[in-house]
């Protein structure tokens, strides 16, 4: 059966280009931030998708693995079921959703990814892009991840938390620490280079 890992955190942590590098190991397919796969007539920033399915990084709209997801329903069965099957059930999905509200709603993880940028560079980073100041933008991440931790602390799932600027200075060392975040037992052993390469025409969507 396959296991999922869903990254949460705040937006701009890191988590697609996490996600990708995951999804470049045996047996992990990275689908990115699933929810977008049926909700895209929402994405008023993007009109130009509206009422289509959000584009696959590797094949836009049409995408034989993706496309066919975005007419789930619940009668379906259950959602992570519905995106295991349609990658050809592997024996890890990552999903980079980030929603706490989401997993409560279409199922939680196996397991759990708390990833975060120092508070700092991401305020300034922010603050730019939502014409805030860094001290309200700060305030917004310290919220953020108060409601993280509290939503974690009621519900029984393995995490490991990471800090993103200690993960790109050191990959290697940190993916072991992934992709036994459950306890499923896949061994890592030396990472392939190819596995760092996150720009690889996978089929995931958000990002």
């Amino acid at each position: 059966m396959t296991r999922v890992i869903g990254i949460i955190g705040a937006s701009r942590s890191g988590s697609t280009i996490l996600g990708n590098i995951l999804g470049n190991l045996p047996d992990v397919v990275n689908v990115g931030e699933s929810h977008w796969l049926h909700k895209a007539d929402t994405m008023a920033s993007r009109p130009e998708w509206a009422g289509q399915p959000y584009p696959c990084r590797a094949c836009g709209t049409d995408c034989g693995i993706l496309s066919p997801i975005t007419k789930w329903t619940k009668d379906d069965g259950p959602w992570w079921e519905a995106v295991s099957a349609a990658y050809g059930n592997p024996e890890f999905l990552v999903s980079t959703d980030k929603s706490k509200r989401f997993f409560d709603q279409y199922g939680l993880p196996d397991a759990v990814i708390l990833l975060y940028r120092d508070p700092v560079y991401w305020a300034k980073s922010w603050a730019e892009r939502h014409e805030m100041t860094p001290q309200e933008a700060a305030g917004v991440w310290a919220r953020l991840y108060e409601r993280a931790l509290k939503w974690l602390d009621k519900r029984d799932l393995e995490c490991v938390s990471v800090n993103w600027s200690e993960f790109r200075a050191d990959t290697s060392s940190f993916l072991p620490r992934f992709v036994n975040v459950d306890g499923g037992g896949m061994a890592c052993g030396m990472v392939p280079a190819e596995a760092l390469d996150w720009n690889n025409g996978q089929h995931f969507v958000g990002g």
